[in-house]
């Protein structure tokens, strides 16, 4: 019941259900991570970076955890910590795409554009079709004036995913400061067929 209503936007009903089961079975690690989840949905963050450091003191090795904890520290502007919490993830399970992606992802935030490139590389490494680590390295490459690859970039992400507005956008704009507004027109003209 905790889930559905989480999952419908219910989020306090699912918070009091996540209690009444943590009155029934507290060392059930998932379910703090869920109650973590719901109030970090809320936006009450504090609360659930508390749940977090509940979970990981009783297991340091919850790499959920972790990654969840550095997504709220990377919404809240906190970026070294967010990064400290991505380092984490990854010592417990180098080969977690998610968790070197939003490494990137911080990385890039802080104007360490390649830096965030590596991570994404390795992203891809481990799955080369992560449509949304394409798409970041993209942006990262976009930032850094390498429009070839950041246009090689989003073609994968095109390949992968035809109905990635924001992949065929990127591209458009990039291609339409280049001066080729004929083809920039057409991947607009693609992004708004799959959402007029």
């Amino acid at each position: 019941k905790a889930h559905i209503s989480g999952f419908l936007g219910r989020y306090q009903d699912a918070i009091k259900c996540f209690d009444k089961a943590l009155e029934i079975d507290p060392e059930d690690l998932s379910l703090w991570y869920w109650k973590a989840r719901a109030f970090g949905d809320l936006g009450n963050n504090d609360e659930s970076i508390r749940l977090y450091d509940i979970i990981l003191k009783k297991d340091p090795k919850y790499r959920e955890a972790w990654n969840s904890k550095g997504i709220i520290f990377d919404d809240s502007g906190k970026y070294d910590e967010a990064i400290e919490c991505y380092d984490r993830v990854l010592e417990i399970d180098p080969k977690y795409a998610k968790g070197w992606r939003n490494k990137g992802l911080v990385l890039g935030r802080l104007g360490k554009h390649k830096d965030a490139i590596e991570c994404f590389d390795k992203a891809l490494e481990i799955d080369p079709e992560y449509r949304d680590a394409w798409y970041v390295k993209g942006m990262a490459f976009g930032k850094l004036d390498s429009d070839d690859e950041a246009i090689r970039c989003y073609d994968k992400v095109i390949e992968l995913d035809p109905k990635f507005i924001p992949a065929w956008r990127n591209k458009g704009v990039i291609i339409s400061n280049s001066g080729n507004q004929e083809m920039a027109i057409e991947c607009f003209d693609k992004a708004l067929e799959i959402d007029p």
